[in-house]
């Protein structure tokens, strides 16, 4: 069976998070809804062309965030002062 250059898998939920059901830890204050979270995951398949393209777009927004960064640092160092 050929696979779908976009596949996704479905994460199941037992609600319970790894703690048993007796453990106080789990209950919610009254008036609190429960809310449940659900994942998916999703796997790509990219041609030669993609994962260039892909490779250059992930570069660019490292290096804008960094730089951001950096010039948010920056600032807040010269108000301290």
């Amino acid at each position: 069976m050929e696979r779908s250059v976009l596949e996704s898998e479905f994460l199941s939920f037992d609600g319970r998070r790894g703690t048993s059901r007796s453990d106080s830890s789990i209950h919610r204050k009254s008036g609190r809804e429960k809310e449940l979270n659900i994942a998916y995951r999703f796997r790509i398949y990219p041609t030669e062309e993609q994962k260039i393209l892909l490779g250059k777009t992930f570069g660019c927004c490292r290096f804008l965030y960094k730089q951001m960064l950096n010039d948010e640092k920056r600032r807040k160092r010269n108000e301290s002062y």
